[in-house]
This record gives structure tokens, sequence and C-alpha cells, in this order.
């Protein structure tokens, strides 16, 4: 024979089965969350792991530059220079007279454009036209990037003339200030040849330099730092004392000189390189 519940039991009980519902409806909230969270962390991952690769990849191409920085720079750079000199006494075979396309840099395709610059006026009546013209640079680790710069030009009607919303360069490609600067120390600092800098450059960064680039690099170099080589010079003079020094060195039987001048109290110094001794530094 069952026993009946009493009116208290039933009242506890009826209790439980609330709290248990709610206890039931707040745990498939949470599940529900849990689940969604779960969903959005397992996407997380396969973006995670897709960037490790994509950075392990970058991590590796890094890591054979900078071999190559290494090999080039440092274990091969005399027997290089070496075996790139060897003939300097020979007599060179003459050169096909160049055209002036040769002196132009190749424009890049749109497949090696890495970013696109557009130059916009915000606001002008008449005729406007777009220039393109390309930078080319690189940065580190990865090879060349590939600048790509839209200009707007307005046609200025009591002028006659286009006007560039920004200023144009004199070619439709130009390098960027990081080759320039790399240039510059390879062949100052590390004192590699123009064979050696136009080796490392397309075997690192994929970029092709002309001789002829390189020596206007190193010019307009000189050019910007000359201000400071002046004021160096000067602070040299009015030291107590300073030492002076002519040396002669040979190139293809042509007498060349070089110049310097050393600060007695700093030790600072300055060179110059010339072909004839009027051409001194002090």
């Amino acid at each position: 024979m069952s026993k009946e519940l009493t009116k208290k039991e039933i009242y506890e009980r009826m209790i439980e089965l609330r709290n248990l519902r709610r206890l039931h409806q707040a745990q498939t909230v949470r599940i529900e969350h849990l689940l969604t969270e779960n969903k959005a962390l397992k996407m997380r991952v396969v973006e995670l792991e897709k960037e490790n690769a994509t950075l392990r990849s970058e991590f590796t191409d890094i890591k054979y530059q900078l071999s190559e920085l290494q090999t080039i720079l440092f274990k091969k750079k005399h027997s290089a220079r070496n075996t790139i000199h060897d003939d300097d006494d020979e007599e060179a075979p003459p050169k096909a007279p160049r055209t002036p396309s040769s002196y132009q840099r190749l424009i890049p395709t749109e497949n090696e454009v890495t970013k696109t610059v557009y130059h916009r006026f915000p606001r002008k009546d008449g005729n406007i036209r777009t220039r393109t013209y390309f930078v080319e640079d690189i940065p580190l680790g990865v090879p060349k990037i590939v600048e790509k710069h839209v200009v707007d030009q307005w046609y200025d009607k009591k002028r006659r003339m286009w006007i560039s919303v920004t200023p144009l360069p004199s070619t439709t490609v130009t390098l960027g200030d990081n080759v320039r600067v790399l240039i510059a120390t390879l062949i100052t600092v590390e004192r590699l040849s123009f064979d050696q800098v136009r080796t490392l450059l397309q075997m690192v960064f994929k970029l092709s330099v002309s001789d002829g680039e390189i020596a206007k690099i190193l010019q307009s170099e000189a050019t910007a730092l000359r201000g400071a080589e002046n004021a160096l010079l000067a602070l040299i003079q009015n030291e107590e004392s300073y030492h002076m020094d002519e040396s002669r060195y040979d190139v293809h039987g042509e007498t060349r000189y070089a110049w310097g001048i050393i600060g007695g109290t700093s030790g600072d110094s300055v060179y110059h390189l010339g072909v004839s001794t009027r051409q001194r530094c002090c």
C-alpha cells in the first residue's frame, strides 16, 4: 500500500522541481554560450595557424637573406673583389654606346605593385587628368616593395600648363630612401664594389640598379652631407693642432691623390680623393 505525500513534502518537491527547471534553463543558455565561444575559438585557432605558417615562412626568408648578406658582406667580400678586379690592368673591350632609354628604369608590372597612393585635388573645376609614377623601395627582411603613385593634374587655361597636386619626379620610376641609404652604406662603409652592390640588391631584394644610378645616388648623398662635412672640417681647423697628409695611388696608370686632415684633440678626420693635387681638402 503506497504512502501518500503530505502537503509539506509536496510543497518541498515542487520547490525542488522549480529550482531544477530554473537551473536547467540557465545551464542550457550557458551551454549555448560555451558552444558559440568554442566555435569562435576554433576559427581563431585556424587563423592563428595560418598566421603562424606565414610568419614561419617569412622568418625562413629573413634567415636566408641575412645569411646571404653575411656571405656577401663578410665572407666573400675580399675574394669577390679580387676576382672582379683581377683584370683591372688589362685593357677593357670597347662598350657599345648606350641609348637614352637605357638610362631609365623599367616600369613595374601591375603584379609587382604592392601599394597604390592616390593624390587627389580636393575640388577643382576644369580639365583633370592623372599621371602615374612608381617608387621602388626595400623594406626590412622581405623582397622589394613597389609603391604606385597616381597624381591628379589640373589644366590651368590661363598659364596653359598642367598643375600637379604633388610634385612629380623627373622619371616614371624612382628609388626610395631605403635603397639610397643602403647603397651609400655598402659603398662607403662596407667598401663594396658597384658589381657587388648590384649583385646583393638583385639576390636579396630582387631589385636591379645600374652603375649610373649608384653613382648618382652617391653624388646626391655627398651633396646632402656637404654642409656637415664643411662644419666638421671647420671644427678640425679650429683645434689647437691638426695633422694633414697626402698620399699618391695609381688607377689604370692614372695618378690620383688622397688628402686627409685629422684633429689633434678630437681625432676627427676628413678625407678627399681626387686626380689633381689642386683638389685638396684643406
